[in-house]
């Protein structure tokens, strides 16, 4: 590739997934670099292809046919840099995550502490945690001997060994003999199979165990993913964890050598990359509230976080809607997917539909009820995602079990969110598995610009920071979500506009979700948000809020179902409900 250009108009990034490969086009356009427009097309890491390069060729084509002059020459190689006639692109740049997870095994002492840390560092990139070794007793009370433990790891088959235990100065003996008993004979056993190893616990043992362990194994020693008993630290591990990914895993991927050649940096993960975005769109939005992406794929769920600038990234690459279905299914209840519809199935023949979808992730629905029961079980799947990251967000929480606390942006993507009829069917997704409270504000993510942007980032800083602030994200509408009780008959929030609106004065009982989308409202005009006594959207109870009206393709949307949200217990009843928000938030 030649050197990297001072100038540069056209940026073109290739996201390739497990079931779609998508292209964007970012350009200046008078002065300023924008979101031009993506392509997809179906990915091809597969067979009977086993090429990812050729899923991204058919994606640029497209881009061609929209844009209309040509990217690719005739043999199909990219066209760089830009030509003078406007063929060709300055730089070309991909993510990706097709590769297969890479399986973890987290080794060490107290569950609720180091291997809960150890657990979150596991589920920053694409992994499989095949199994967990401590020496505390399982949840079933159960204790696994020596050899059960040394069988875990030896019939497990991990890719990387995860050792913690121990804060900085503390505990010594019980790790070293976790690691003497348990992984150096397993190790051994493996032979050459055996995996690296990442130590990440108690620093003054670093030296014993690389003694124990030998050179013979590969041993990268971090920072302590517990320094002390109330501090965590898993960015050093994460790290090491997504370079042994990218080594293991990532350069496996077929195809990718191509890719390459035409890039100016390496391949990143799509999860990594939409890490970096999120954190410039909390510097862009100019936010104290905690910036959050969530992209529910077909093979995982991502969620990217940040907070006072402290980022967090959490993968499940057993959950989805499509290859990750069945995953999904074995760990949620079919009832909990099923309280999300508004009609009747039996659970039965709603899981032989969805896992009817893995066999074929790339298709789309083809009747109401498909669109819903997949939505339904989209809203699990981030309710999973969301449960696990939560915890490292840091900063405290009391918010409600199930909730999230004010954040802006909330991003949303993956083909559930963005394949819509009407984008209320987006928000309303989002709002019921995040459940966000006070005032928050959601976008869409059409553009599959987060992890574009991310590695673009990385050589362009600028133009993410332009195409974030000029509207590549759908902006759906401000969400304002109280939390509280409230008198019989009494409204839970009134929203107060200027006189002379033709929305007046507008009340949502207790128990209702509406959108407004207050059309003759010019954008920026100053509105109140009025929360009954007992009822709080971020300045204590009763207190209201004033904000300027953004618009939005939803509008302003109140939710005063309440927090966390509650399911009748009648089926019946629940699905009634289920029908109300429907309308309320598409008008279907």
């Amino acid at each position: 590739m030649s050197q990297v250009r001072e100038q540069v108009n056209s940026i073109l990034v290739a996201d390739c997934g497990s079931t779609m490969t998508k292209v964007v086009l970012i350009e200046v356009v008078e002065g300023t670099y924008r979101f031009v427009t993506c392509a997809e097309s179906p990915s091809t890491c597969d067979a009977p292809w086993d090429d990812v390069s050729l899923g991204v060729m058919t994606a640029i084509r497209e881009v061609e046919r929209t844009v209309g002059r040509p990217l690719l020459d005739e043999e199909g190689q990219l066209i760089y840099p830009e030509r003078g006639d406007g063929r060709g692109v300055d730089r070309f740049l991909a993510v990706s995550s097709a590769a297969e997870p890479l399986r973890v095994i987290p080794v060490g002492l107290a569950r609720e502490v180091s291997l809960a840390s150890a657990r979150r560092v596991a589920l920053s990139t694409y992994t499989t945690i095949v199994d967990e070794l401590s020496l505390e007793r399982a949840s079933d009370g159960e204790a696994r001997t020596t050899d059960e433990q040394i069988n875990a790891i030896w019939h497990g088959n991990p890719d990387v060994l995860l050792l913690v235990g121990g804060t900085d100065g503390g505990a010594t003996e019980p790790v070293l003999a976790m690691i003497r008993n348990v992984v150096r004979v397993a190790l051994y056993l493996m032979g050459e199979d055996a995996p690296p190893v990442i130590y990440a616990g108690n620093a003054e043992l670093r030296e014993a165990i690389a003694k124990l362990l030998g050179e013979e194994i590969p041993l990268h020693m971090v920072d302590n993913v517990r320094p002390r008993a109330d501090a965590e630290n898993i960015g050093p591990a994460a790290e090491e964890l997504e370079v042994l990914f990218y080594e293991q895993k990532m350069r496996m991927i077929p195809g990718l050598p191509r890719l390459n050649s035409w890039s100016e940096a390496v391949v990143l993960s799509t999860a990594r990359a939409a890490d970096y975005t999120i954190r410039y769109c909390q510097g862009a939005w100019k936010s104290a509230r905690p910036a959050l992406g969530v992209d529910v794929g077909s093979a995982s769920v991502t969620i990217n976080a940040c907070r006072d600038g402290w980022a967090t990234t959490t993968v499940r690459t057993d959950l989805g809607i499509g290859h990750g279905l069945a995953g999904l299914l074995d760990q949620v209840d079919m009832a909990d997917v099923l309280r999300w519809l508004p009609f009747s199935i039996a659970p039965s023949r709603a899981r032989d539909r969805l896992l009817n979808k893995t066999l074929h992730p790339g298709s789309i629905p083809q009747t109401r009820e498909e669109l819903l029961l997949e939505q339904a079980a989209a809203r699990e799947a981030l309710r999973i995602a969301i449960r696990d990251s939560l915890p490292g967000w840091g900063g405290g929480s009391s918010q409600p079990e199930g909730t999230i606390p004010p954040c802006s942006p909330i991003i949303g993507g993956g083909g559930v969110l963005t394949h819509v009829p009407l984008p209320g069917y987006a928000a309303l997704i989002l709002v019921d598995a995040l459940q966000p409270t006070g005032v928050s504000t959601l976008y869409l993510d059409e553009g599959n610009l987060m992890p574009a942007l991310g590695i673009v980032a990385a050589l362009d800083p600028l133009a993410t920071v332009q195409t974030v602030r000029s509207g590549g994200f759908t902006f759906l509408g401000t969400v304002v979500a109280p939390v509280g009780h409230t008198r019989r008959g009494e409204a839970a929030l009134t929203v107060k506009v200027p006189e002379g609106s033709a929305a007046g004065e507008l009340k949502v009982m207790p128990g209702e979700i509406k959108a407004f989308p207050l059309a003759d409202l010019k954008l920026g005009t100053e509105i109140e948000l009025v929360p009954a006594r007992g009822m709080d959207i971020g300045r204590g109870p009763g207190k209201s809020v004033e904000l300027r009206y953004r618009g939005g393709v939803v509008g302003l949307i109140v939710d005063a179902r309440g927090r966390p949200l509650r399911m009748e217990r009648n089926s019946e009843t629940q699905r009634e409900r289920v029908q109300e928000w429907l309308w309320e938030m598409t008008g279907e």
